[in-house]
């Protein structure tokens, strides 16, 4: 063998022996809670208006926004028309639905504002008005900055198995490419005075393409609606949104380190985790740690800490770890745990 093979024999060894450790290390999962990256706990009260346009006055009663569309049909004008209404219609209804189902807001759609709308003429908006009318604390209001569309056929060769000379010839098919490009963006005023809070921007890009049936020509085939597409694109803004609005519980996981001493205790403390019983193993390790000295204890006590939501018992407890061991994983995980808590804390204020 060569000095180059032996070399990567090594490292796949190194690497397989790596992962059979990293397998044995219990792991543990948890909801940890997260903030929203718009504090948002004095505006709990929110009303939605319907997105619009950026060419027409957010505050227009006109209806819904017709886009600039260059197509090769009028058909495909049309269409693209109605996919302009639709996007619209789907994005302003996502947002409502999302926000709504979070719990953390009181919604007043967009149908109830319209009709404040429709009652007072556009120009005498006004947010105090506004706030006085429904109790509004902030209102979200949003624009479709842009939607786009690109739409060619494209060839090409493929191997396909004919049944009637009984073996792979190459044929060629043509395909519809179908590439829609999203951006929307949304600010959040406050009732009662009219400040923007924040403004916030996605976008998004989506491809599909489709096959052209071979017995119908281009120029008479009925291209597949973009709607799914711009929709798909929509549906992934709206988690995006919710958590920059709302704050939230996320999965996570966490290794407790192996125990290299042979304490029985720790053997056990482990079992009692994978049992769930995550507090009467904290006492366990915690107890390790104190009488011995053992890493290992001293930073599994601090994870179940977090694990348990005791943030600042778990920061103390991986400091002492950190400190008495000088451990470099331990500092690493000090330094995690000091940005949990931070986020830990801002969480729990903005849901009180």
């Amino acid at each position: 063998m060569t000095s180059k093979g032996r070399y990567i024999s090594v490292v796949l060894c190194t690497v397989f022996v790596i992962g059979l450790l990293a397998g044995c290390r219990t792991n543990v999962s948890f909801d940890a809670v997260r903030p929203a990256e718009i504090d948002m706990s004095d505006y709990r009260t929110v009303g939605i208006f319907e997105f619009s346009d950026l060419e027409r006055s957010r505050y227009s009663r006109g209806g819904y926004v017709m886009f600039q569309f260059y197509f090769d049909s009028p058909r495909r004008q049309v269409e693209a028309r109605l996919a302009s209404d639709e996007v619209i219609r789907y994005l302003t209804s996502g947002v409502v639905r999302t926000l709504d189902r979070t719990g953390y807001f009181q919604i007043i759609p967009p149908a109830q504002l319209q009709r404040y709308m429709t009652e007072f003429s556009a120009a005498a908006y006004d947010h105090r008005r506004l706030q006085q009318t429904f109790g509004v604390d902030a209102f979200i209001i949003g624009s479709v900055e842009s939607m786009d569309r690109r739409e060619y056929p494209r060839s090409r060769s493929e191997t396909v198995y004919d049944s009637e000379q009984e073996k792979q010839v190459q044929v060629t098919r043509r395909y519809l490419i179908q590439e829609v490009y999203l951006e929307i963006s949304y600010s959040v005023v406050d009732a009662h005075d009219g400040r923007i809070l924040a403004v916030k921007r996605l976008d998004g890009r989506d491809r599909r393409e489709t096959r052209i049936p071979e017995d119908q020509d281009e120029a008479d085939w009925r291209a597949p609606s973009l709607l799914p597409l711009y929709r798909g694109i929509i549906d992934d803004f709206l988690p995006e949104i919710r958590d920059h609005l709302t704050p939230r519980t996320v999965r996570q996981f966490r290794s407790l380190e192996r125990d290299r001493s042979g304490d029985p205790r720790m053997e056990a403390a482990d079992d009692l985790v994978k049992e769930g019983l995550y507090r009467d193993a904290l006492r366990t390790f915690t107890s390790v740690w104190y009488q011995t000295g053992n890493s290992a204890a001293g930073y599994n006590a601090a994870v179940l800490h977090e694990v348990l939501g005791e943030m600042d018992a778990a920061v103390s407890m991986m400091r002492e770890t950190a400190e008495s061991t000088g451990e470099s994983r331990a500092y690493r995980e000090l330094n995690r745990l000091l940005e949990e808590r931070q986020d830990f804390y801002r969480a729990i204020e903005q849901i009180r």
